[in-house]
């Protein structure tokens, strides 16, 4: 028991004094780290014992372009307007007639006519003619199913020329007349 009074200071006397060289070796070190100023960059967070975390710098997030709440506008598209076409009065009644006997519409008939020939029935181009610049054999096969007299001449009569138009577009023969009846 006398052996232990007598070690036990000198065991803690030991474990003391070599914790005091650590932990003043220790700070020799940072003291000679601080020292130099291009050093103490490179020191590590290891290489220093400290009680509280080094802290990192962080990036802050750079903005993003949020959606707008505000509606942007769409153009609505301008219908262009219709184009009148006005028909020689003695020939109104009879596009009336016509369009609703063979349930055609009168604007698409008389826009025809004004495409054609500008309502003058007597232009000839051979081989067009009338009105409506009917060829001959167009002439002749529509009337046939029409149960009309075929006779070439009868192009150049308004009612005649009228009346094969507008049976010609309730048939669904427009191509006839491939620019104007667009």
């Amino acid at each position: 028991m006398k052996l232990a009074f007598f070690v036990i200071p000198i065991l803690g006397f030991v474990i003391g004094y070599s914790t005091f060289q650590a932990f003043d070796k220790s700070a020799t070190e940072r003291k000679m780290a601080y020292s130099q100023k291009d050093e103490v960059l490179s020191v590590s967070v290891e290489t220093l014992p400290s009680a509280t975390p080094t802290p990192t710098i962080t990036p802050y997030p750079k903005p993003t372009n949020l959606p707008t709440r505000i509606p942007t506008t769409t153009e609505i598209p301008t219908p262009t307007p219709t184009r009148v076409i006005t028909a020689p009065s003695d020939l109104e009644p009879l596009f009336d007639e016509f369009s609703k006997t063979f349930n055609v519409d009168k604007y698409k008939l008389k826009k025809i006519a004004d495409c054609e020939s500008h309502f003058n029935r007597g232009v000839w181009k051979d081989p067009y003619a009338g009105m409506y610049q009917f060829s001959e054999t167009t002439w002749t096969k529509y009337r046939n199913m029409m149960g009309k007299d075929p006779d070439i001449n009868l192009r150049f009569g308004a009612r005649e020329s009228i009346e094969t138009a507008a049976y010609v577009l309730s048939i669904g023969g427009g191509h006839i007349w491939p620019t104007c009846s667009k």
